[in-house]
């Protein structure tokens, strides 16, 4: 009994020798249910395309959707079996959508139920656009993270709850975003220039080292900050129903209206001979280099800064 018990022991002993050895091999495999138990293996697809000037994201990706100038125009899919990602071209159209299988996802010794809507794990796309290709519209509706990088885009619907991070982008036009009102992402912009901006968000918005010194300027948001850093503008109109709004370092042609009904605003302004600033507060502070007030310098002001909130302070300083 003694000499079984030993051996029964030892072999245990290999037993999670071997379990180990295998684990770090990478042998702890998920499973996934289609029509049996199917081992969830990972897959890069690769799609070539000539032209492109529209892409339509319905896909949900636990990895960022990446819009990139290179040498080689193609699509990049990383995915699993279980809740592949799928990219297709027709015409001048880029779609990458995915089809997620319903059932039970078991990883080691965790169980997960998926469903069409449950999210697409492990995936992510990478899109490659050689220099000069422009493209129109990027249109999105799923909950991913959007990075254009050196791409021009003129319009962007995102009717879901996306991320969209631009950056190092040139467009002859105005640059257009748009969002959903029940969504919920972020918006950010570094080294942009285009003629004007409209965007509406429904979350945060930040913009830094930008230029839209052309035309008129929109930014909205339902719930979220507003902040700008270091750009240059003509004019612009900015509003949170439900956020703060800050700026500094604003090249500014004409006028910045900023307005929040339940946040503060805190701006850096360098008061100069053509600066003038008018706030409006119905429950706040108003403090202007820091003395408090509601106006500085002329009527006839070249640069005017109109500042409004319904709830919150106003706070300008001295640049």
């Amino acid at each position: 009994m003694k000499k079984t018990a030993i051996i029964g022991g030892i072999i245990a002993l290999i037993g999670v020798i071997l379990f180990a050895v295998g684990l770090g091999q990478g042998g702890l495999k998920s499973i996934y249910w289609d029509n049996g138990f199917r081992v969830n293996h990972s897959e890069t697809k690769t799609v070539k395309f000539k032209k492109i000037n529209q892409i339509d994201v319905t896909a949900s990706t636990s990895g960022p959707i990446i819009i990139k100038q290179g040498n080689t125009p193609e699509v990049k899919v990383h995915s699993t079996k279980a809740s592949p990602v799928k990219a297709s071209v027709a015409g001048n159209k880029l779609t990458i959508s995915a089809n997620r299988k319903s059932g039970f996802l078991v990883h080691g010794f965790s169980f997960e139920y998926t469903s069409d809507s449950s999210g697409y794990g492990n995936a992510s796309v990478t899109v490659t656009v050689p220099k000069g290709m422009k493209l129109d519209t990027l249109s999105t509706d799923g909950d991913s993270s959007i990075i254009v990088k050196n791409v021009s885009v003129k319009t962007i619907q995102n009717d879901g709850d996306n991320d969209i991070d631009l950056s190092h982008m040139r467009l002859a036009d105005t640059l257009n975003i748009q969002g959903s009102t029940s969504g919920d992402s972020d918006v950010t912009l570094n080294d942009v220039a285009a003629k004007g901006l409209k965007l509406d968000a429904t979350d945060d918005v930040t913009i830094a080292n930008s230029r839209f010194n052309a035309q008129d300027s929109q930014i909205q948001t339902d719930d979220g900050d507003i902040t700008l850093h270091n750009n240059e503008w003509r004019s612009l109109t900015a509003s949170s129903s439900d956020g703060d709004i800050s700026f500094n370092q604003q090249k500014l042609g004409q006028t910045l209206k900023a307005s929040t009904t339940d946040g503060d605003i805190n701006g850096v302004v360098a008061p100069d001979k053509g600066v003038g600033i008018q706030t409006h507060v119905s429950d706040g502070d108003s403090t202007i280099f820091g003395h408090s007030g509601r106006s500085y310098g002329s009527a006839k002001a070249t640069q005017t800064y109109v500042l409004s909130s319904t709830d919150g302070d106003i706070t300008v300083n001295r640049n």
